[in-house]
């Protein structure tokens, strides 16, 4: 006669080999999810350095116009141009108010 035992050759993993596993898994996914952060991080501050590049070449060149505008010499032309004319005695306006501290 034979004797059936159908749970004798069955593996029964322990709950310590469940716990190895889940925290390889959580490990591998944890280090793909950080290191995705870490080339989405690099490509923020190339495209970020690239865009600052640029920005200062054009501040460099805004500046450039603003100091030839603003030289001495065009500055008398531009007078000029718009029949400004200089004043000997400038009068200013006073606000009647003393400050409050004194050197």
């Amino acid at each position: 006669m034979t004797i059936i035992e159908p749970n004798k050759h069955k593996y029964n993993p322990s709950s310590g080999f469940i716990l190895v596993a889940g925290f390889i898994v959580l490990s591998a996914f944890l280090s793909i999810n950080f290191y995705n952060k870490n080339v989405n991080l690099r490509h923020l501050i190339t495209s970020n350095t690239k865009n600052l590049q640029e920005m200062q070449v054009s501040n460099a060149e805004f500046k450039d116009k603003l100091y030839s505008v603003l030289a001495p010499e065009n500055i008398k032309s531009l007078a000029q141009s718009l029949n400004l004319v200089q004043e000997k005695r400038p009068e200013y306006i006073n606000s009647g108010l003393e400050p409050l501290a004194r050197n």
